[in-house]
Formats: C-alpha cells, structure tokens, sequence
C-alpha cells in the first residue's frame, strides 16, 4: 500500500519507523538533487565511476541515521545536502 506524506515531517516520522515506502518517496523526491550533488562534486573520469556507489551510500547513510534528525528542524534538503557530501569527501 503506497503511502502519501503531506509534509516533510510525516517523512521523516515514517522513516523513522522504518517505512520502506518512505525511503521510496525520500528517493523519488531527493534523488535526482543528489545525483545531481554529486556528479558536480566528482569531476574527473576516474571520480565519474563511483557516483552510483556514492547515491547508494547517500541513502544508506540516511536510512540507517535518520534516528539523528531532529524532524526536519533544520530543512530535510539541507540535511541530505550534508549527508553527500560527507559521502563525497
């Protein structure tokens, strides 16, 4: 049964819970922002060949760490941007 979150708050208690259909919809929202993030932030060839890794590790970070979020006080996008590129470095 898919889930519908009317705010980032509702998310990120879903999460938290351990939803799967919430970490599905951080990804239908977030995802194409992250890949984003990170395909500007490793530039050469060589770097280019870890960006699926990096996705993965964004959101495997955030699934197994969103117990840290403070429901969404300080942005949901703003943590997520943190998230990669701690990930990146």
């Amino acid at each position: 049964m898919l889930m519908i979150f009317n705010s980032e708050e509702d998310l990120i208690i879903a999460m938290k819970k351990h939803d799967q259909d919430a970490l599905k919809e951080v990804i239908d929202q977030y995802g194409k922002l992250i890949l984003y993030i990170i395909h500007k932030s490793l530039s050469t060839p060589i770097e280019k060949q870890y960006v699926d890794d990096c996705y993965n590790d964004v959101f495997t970070v955030i699934w197994f760490n969103i117990d840290q979020f403070d429901n969404v006080k300080s942005g949901i996008i703003a943590a997520f941007y943190i998230i990669t590129f701690k990930n990146i470095s």
